[in-house]
């Protein structure tokens, strides 16, 4: 029986990667990414093509199951045209193409950024407020993404600050850092912004569980501790024996983060596998011995 055939657009980002890996074997992968040296040992067929520029569809397959769509400029500095260029224009360029081939679903990664600093946990119907131009694209993008379920289902998944060992330049490894060089870790008062995190093995297991689903869904990805930045800094403190410092910033309009899991849970019938103690030494042991994957 032939394999399902499964595209992954931003193939050599973080999420990428690790679904990759996660999936190889299982489908017949096509990797869609912008760079020029995509490792060829990993079981995909590459496809170089930058999003921002019209598709050269003579590099694409022919007929296409399933598109996990996560590439994404996620630069906060870069310049309003470059985010819309690649969140907005990009992925209707990608659900154009899916739509003449026939996509029998398309899992579509947002962020838990678009809802906004909020008082309590997010829940899927909670109105969106992008406290950012690259949240604002990303909720651009699911309106697009759902537009298009009456050609195939769309799954939309908010994800809530993915983690893991090899992730570098993201919240986690950078208070790693911090404390193993003795800078301070910004702690706003009132110890904002609570968040709950969620390690890359369970990110993929959920996107993994998504591409057997044929309905459309938004579903929040979190984890289910909540936790702050002085937190994870005292727990990275732990595990190398070092004392983190802080700084205290007294005026701020930092809020909360905090994503409300309760759909993806009761949706996939899966218990994350993770604890939050655990997924931060892996970070804390890939960040020490200096480990980065190549990909991102």
């Amino acid at each position: 029986m032939d394999k399902d055939k499964v595209l992954i657009t931003g193939a050599r980002g973080f999420v990428g990667w690790n679904l990759l890996k996660r999936l190889a074997g299982e489908y017949e992968i096509f990797c869609l990414d912008y760079q020029d040296d995509f490792p060829s040992k990993l079981p995909c067929n590459y496809i170089k093509q930058d999003l921002r520029q019209e598709l050269d569809e003579s590099i694409f397959p022919k007929n296409i199951d399933v598109i996990v769509h996560l590439a994404a400029n996620t630069n906060l500095t870069d310049t309003r045209e470059n985010l819309f260029q690649a969140n907005v224009k990009g992925t209707f360029r990608l659900l154009e193409w899916a739509r003449k081939k026939g996509a029998k679903s398309l899992i579509y990664a947002s962020t838990g950024d678009i809802y906004g600093y909020c008082s309590k946990p997010s829940g899927e119907k909670t109105l969106p407020h992008p406290r950012n131009f690259y949240a604002f694209t990303k909720y651009l993008g699911e309106l697009l993404v759902k537009e298009y379920n009456e050609f195939f289902p769309v799954i939309i998944l908010r994800l809530f600050f993915p983690y893991g060992g090899a992730q570098r330049n993201r919240l986690i490894p950078r208070l790693v850092e911090k404390v193993i060089q003795k800078e301070p870790v910004i702690v706003y008062k009132g110890d904002f912004p609570h968040l709950n995190p969620i390690h890359i093995r369970d990110v993929t297991e959920v996107i993994c569980r998504c591409m057997k689903i044929r309905r459309n869904l938004v579903m929040n990805v979190a984890g289910d501790e909540i936790t702050t930045p002085r937190l994870i800094a005292q727990s990275i403190g732990r595990i190398l024996h070092l004392t983190p410092l802080y700084k205290i910033v007294e005026k701020h309009t930092v809020g909360d983060m905090v994503g409300d899991n309760t759909i993806m849970k009761k949706t996939l019938g899966y218990e994350l596998q993770v604890k939050l103690e655990e997924g931060i030494k892996d970070v804390v042991k890939g960040v020490a011995s200096g480990i980065k994957d190549r990909s991102f």
